[in-house]
Formats: structure tokens, sequence, C-alpha cells
């Protein structure tokens, strides 16, 4: 009889466990919307926004490349379904769109436009990255407070004239007319030109 009153204990304290621990759980993820747990199904409630910790090119920079990525980098894990070119553009004169598209690494928290093409030379560009409602947003669900508006300039065209033969730009390399005449193709650009 006291053997079987033992069991019954242990079987009550088992039981009372297991319901004190759904119960917390329970509660503990209650506070978070479906969107707002991690990958791992845990509940990230923080409710503080992302910032922006660095930006390139950096705003108001003059003299940019011409194949210039833009990059922003968040400080905290962000929602890879909000970084978009919906939410994150180029745009150039009189605000017209620049063609490209947007990666975000996670591992890093960078996201970066690529534009489809090389930027135009001496020219003024501004890339808007969205908050708000509708705009990028950390994992925990919480946006950029506001949109995120930055401004460059690129530089001047290379000059191909200049040295002992004229220079043009391919897709694959460089390729250099020497002072024979004959074309000469180097290997592929690895930097740009200055």
């Amino acid at each position: 009889m006291a053997g079987l009153m033992r069991m019954t204990r242990i079987r009550e304290v088992v039981i009372g466990t297991i319901l004190a621990t759904t119960l917390f759980l329970f509660v503990f993820l209650a506070g978070c919307s479906k969107d707002k747990r991690s990958v791992a199904g845990l509940c990230d409630c923080d409710s503080t926004a992302p910032l922006v910790g660095a930006l390139s090119p950096v705003c108001g920079t003059t003299g940019v490349v011409l194949n210039q990525k833009i990059r922003v980098v968040f400080d905290k894990p962000m929602e890879s379904s909000t970084i978009t070119t919906g939410t994150f553009s180029l745009a150039g004169p009189g605000g017209t769109a620049v063609t490209g598209t947007v990666t975000y690494v996670s591992s890093s928290y960078i996201a970066t436009f690529t534009p489809g093409s090389n930027l135009a030379p001496s020219t003024t560009y501004t890339y808007t990255v969205k908050g708000g409602t509708g705009g990028v947003r950390r994992v925990a669900g919480n946006a950029l407070v506001s949109d995120l508006v930055c401004g460059f300039t690129t530089g001047a065209a290379p000059d191909l004239t200049a040295g002992n033969g004229r220079s043009v730009i391919l897709a694959g390399g460089l390729r250099q007319r020497t002072s024979s005449g004959r074309s000469a193709v180097q290997r592929p650009l690895e930097r740009p030109l200055p």
C-alpha cells in the first residue's frame, strides 16, 4: 500500500511539472505573434526598431565609382522577405528609378542594392531604405522607424585617351591599343579604374 501511494505521488509531481512547464512556455510565447518568432521557434520580443550601423557610400560622398554597389548594414537580424527592390531602391536625376537587384546576407545583416549597369558619371543619386508600415523589418517584426534617404555623386568618366595608347573598357576586361597599333587584352579588372 505504501509503495502504491509513493508511486501515485511521483506521478502527480511529474504531471504537475509537465503542466507548469507547458503553462510557462504558453505564457512566454503568447506575448509574440506568429511572425515575431525567430527561425529557432523562440520568441524575440525586443520592441526596439532596427538601426542602420553603416552605409556605403556614406551620405554626401562625391567621386563615387560608376560600378558602386549600395550597402546598408543593420544592427540586428532583419526579415529577409522585407528587403526587396520595393523597400531598398536607387534613383537618379528627377527621381528616375535605377534598375537593379537587392540581396540580404542574414549572417552579417548586410543589404546590398546592385545597379543593373554602371551609374552615369558626375551624377547625383539617392538611395532609399523604406521604413514604417510596409518597410524593412527585423525578425522580431519591428520596422525601421522612418525612411533612410541618402544621396551621393558619382565621379567623372575615366579618361580613356590618357597614356601612349587608347584604352576601351570591355565587359571581360580592358583592351588597350599598344603604340604599335596592336590590340592586347588584359585580364578582367579586379578593381575600379582610377
